[in-house]
């Protein structure tokens, strides 16, 4: 069980899995292959940058 000393990196772990669960309800997934970027197949593929597992960073296109 985590302790106190753990709640930021818990806490960060909580905001990268909320956004992956956002982004693949966006019918974006993470990469294979390059688990830091999320990707979409249509006529072309679509990247965007993935956030780090403290869930800080990522947005834009890639």
């Amino acid at each position: 069980m985590a302790g106190y000393d753990d709640i930021s990196t818990t806490i960060g772990h909580m905001k990268r899995a909320a956004i992956d669960c956002w982004m693949a309800d966006q019918s974006f997934y993470p990469n294979w292959g390059n688990d830091k970027i999320y990707s979409k197949w249509g006529w072309m593929l679509n990247f965007y940058h993935r956030p780090d597992e403290n869930g800080n960073g990522g947005g834009g296109p890639a």
